[in-house]
């Protein structure tokens, strides 16, 4: 095989998948640079240049080529060939230990006044964010013995790199326990370093701006446009690189254990690229446009708690109306309360389903079981080598997920923990580009898996909605009277009638996105680092897609819910000839319900006298049809059958305490759709249910 071509322009690193054993806190994002829109015209433009030597005095040369400073899109230095000294920061309350070491020349001289940089094994160069936000990334020098030592350093993997003030270099990777008092390294010897010559791998897709970038270095090149590159400056070692194209959709590979030898360079195979690794998206005059994304995307919900919000209920006559491809509904356990079981919210997500079929909404998938428990990490701390545990909504996922196009992908809306979502992406990699994870929490409620959320952040593409917020804005409580009376609507009545200081409509947001991308005005770019700890990130190194409290336009919420749940379309009218539960109204006037079958969660309509209840009901063709009546009456009663006060039929009720059949009138009804309304016209009466043949 031939060696790559040498490349004209020179670039660099990304990160490794391990996680720390124990719960990583997660960290809200403060100070965030703003609405940030895809840099791709920067970042192809720019030539980033942090190949450059790290020898004494910053010398920006080395091997000829020189350290070109890239600029941010924001008008900020963001990265140079030359490295910024940076202090470690507050390091929050985990374990904390020192670390030192001694680093030599080549005759075992100390090593004077070199430079030693902490990272953590995963870390990777950024235009946007370079800097770690803990003393996980700390810089000394080394003394007159050529000693050097960290206090206040958290536990986790971390890379030193020495960079001598002869020129030469060094690596040492090693971890610190949760419980270690301190790690004192082996003696470092500085040496000549070495290179990576590589290239990107033609397709038949053009190829746009690409990037290499070195793991648990300060390392980040841009190849030339034949997809060559070289790293320069490396010390001797073992590396692992991670190379990415910006086509409308980033592109990832990572190589891993490439060997660099002292004053070599090693020569790479060509590299290929996954497709479709992460999201892509503008902004125009409208809103946010995210690529992929609209009305026409089949959709799945995952949620750990189906008895509460209005979110099933606006999903389900999204549905209904035909304007939304739901291909699924899934109870994941409820990781944060355990005691909330995953049976008890089938049981409730069911109800729910059953009320509103009860309503007319129709072809909505039943619910299925997801994750019961949080992943663990196996010993070797990787992700990857994560044994997946399958369930009925994990096989559902990956099922409808392979149906799917990175150019059309399914997507997953989580209102609680991920691990429904990582536990399919382990049984099956490969529907990564053909799914997208929108995630509806915060991140500090659903921190009990953070091994799924790293996974979802890193391999997926996923967007987080209220990462660090909750629903604001004022609801329009003018327009709960248009949601119909069934008993669904009753449910959706109350609740949202015990919200009225700001919005609450639970994990909606994602799916009106669809119908409405001008709810959302912005996104920002953010990466997550492996103690689940976010900062912004350039589109090269970016995990997901987190959209802030300040993109949101709340009070277009409003009209996007209510003219859902509202629109006579939702609600499909029961074709007849039919059974009819007398809890399936669709309007009442003074009735009540009680309990038929408490285990089946079915109900009877309570109707004093003048109280009334109405169905919609439609018919082929005009006809007649026969009426009876299911009901009880300890006194017995009179019920008519009409449309508004007009009464078609009308008859006795004899007296039972039993329930009994009675029959009234036939009555004719036209083709289409028809309002019936029941109503006690005499005593008190108990109605479960309406036959029309």
């Amino acid at each position: 095989m031939m060696p790559p071509k040498r490349p004209h322009a020179h670039m660099q690193p990304d990160a490794d998948t391990r996680l720390s054993h124990g719960e990583p806190r997660f960290s809200a994002l403060r100070g965030l640079v703003g609405p940030v829109r895809m840099m791709r015209t920067a970042l192809g433009n720019a030539a980033v240049g942090a190949n450059a030597a790290i020898g004494a005095a910053g010398a920006c040369a080395a091997n000829g080529v020189t350290g070109v400073v890239l600029a941010a899109v924001l008008g900020v230095l963001l990265l140079s060939g030359c490295y910024d000294s940076v202090a470690g920061k507050g390091g929050g309350t985990e374990t904390e230990s020192k670390v030192a070491g001694r680093a030599v020349d080549p005759q075992g001289n100390p090593s004077v006044g070199a430079r030693v940089i902490l990272r953590p094994a995963d870390y990777l160069a950024d235009p946007v964010s370079s800097e770690d936000v803990s003393k996980r990334r700390q810089e000394t020098v080394t003394d007159a013995q050529g000693r050097y030592a960290m206090g206040g350093v958290p536990a986790g993997d971390y890379r030193i790199e020495i960079a001598g003030a002869e020129s030469g270099g060094a690596i040492r990777d090693f971890s610190l326990a949760h419980d270690s008092e301190g790690v004192k390294l082996a003696v470092d010897s500085v040496k000549p370093r070495g290179s990576i010559l590589g290239s990107f791998a033609p397709d038949s897709e053009a190829q746009l701006a690409s990037f290499v970038q070195v793991f648990g270095l300060e390392r980040l090149v841009k190849a030339d446009p034949s997809g060559g590159f070289i790293l320069y400056n490396l010390p001797e070692g073992v590396y692992d690189i991670r190379c990415s194209s910006l086509q409308p959709f980033r592109r990832d590979a990572v190589r891993r254990g490439i060997k660099v030898a002292s004053g070599q360079q090693t020569v790479l195979d060509p590299i290929a690229l996954a497709k479709e690794a992460k999201l892509a998206f503008s902004v125009d005059s409208i809103g946010l446009k995210i690529v992929g994304l609209d009305s026409t995307n089949p959709v799945i919900l995952d949620n750990e708690r189906w008895d509460n919000g209005p979110e099933n209920e606006y999903i389900w006559a999204k549905a209904s109306m035909g304007s939304l491809d739901l291909r699924g509904n899934i109870a994941t356990q409820d990781l944060q309360a355990p005691l909330n079981t995953q049976a008890a919210q089938l049981a409730a997500g069911r109800g729910e389903l059953r009320t509103a079929h009860l309503a007319g909404l129709a072809g909505i998938p039943d619910l299925v079981a997801g994750a019961t428990a949080r992943l663990s990490l196996p010993g070797s701390d990787r992700i990857e080598d994560i044994k997946p545990t399958a369930s009925a909504g994990s096989d559902l996922i990956v099922a409808e997920a392979r149906k799917a196009t990175p150019e059309k992908p399914l997507l997953v809306v989580v209102g609680g923990p991920l691990t429904t979502v990582a536990q399919a992406y382990l049984t099956d990699p490969s529907i990564a580009p053909r799914m997208v994870v929108a995630g509806i929490f915060t991140y500090d409620l659903q921190a009990v898996d953070s091994v799924a959320n790293y996974l979802v952040a890193k391999k997926c593409r996923f967007l987080q909605w209220g990462r660090t917020y909750t629903w604001q804005g004022k609801p329009d409580t003018t327009r709960f009277k248009d949601i119909p009376l069934s008993r669904m609507g009753e449910r959706l009545r109350g609740y949202l009638a015990g919200n009225t200081s700001r919005l609450s409509f639970g994990d909606l947001a994602p799916v009106a996105y669809l119908f409405q991308r001008g709810l959302w005005k912005s996104a920002q770019m953010v990466k997550v680092s492996s103690k689940i700890e976010v900062q912004p990130a350039s589109d090269i190194t970016f995990d997901f897609l987190d959209i802030p409290a300040t993109a949101n336009d709340w009070q277009r919420y409003n009209d996007e819910f209510y003219s859902t749940l509202a629109n006579p379309r939702a609600y499909a009218p029961k074709p007849l000839p039919a059974s009819i539960e007398g809890e399936a109204y669709n309007g009442k006037s003074g009735t009540g319900l009680f309990v038929l079958d408490s285990a089946a969660g079915t109900f009877g309509v309570s109707m004093p006298v003048t109280t009334w209840t109405e169905y919609r009901v439609t018919a082929a063709v005009a006809g007649r049809f026969a009426v009876k009546l299911r009901y009880r009456s300890g006194a017995g009663g009179r019920m008519s059958i009409g449309i508004g006060d007009q009464a078609l039929a009308e008859g006795a009720l004899p007296a039972s305490m039993a329930f009994t059949d009675a029959a009234l009138d036939s009555i004719s009804l036209p083709q289409g759709i028809t309002v019936l309304r029941a109503t006690a016209t005499e005593g008190k009466i108990d109605l479960t249910g309406i036959d029309l043949n």
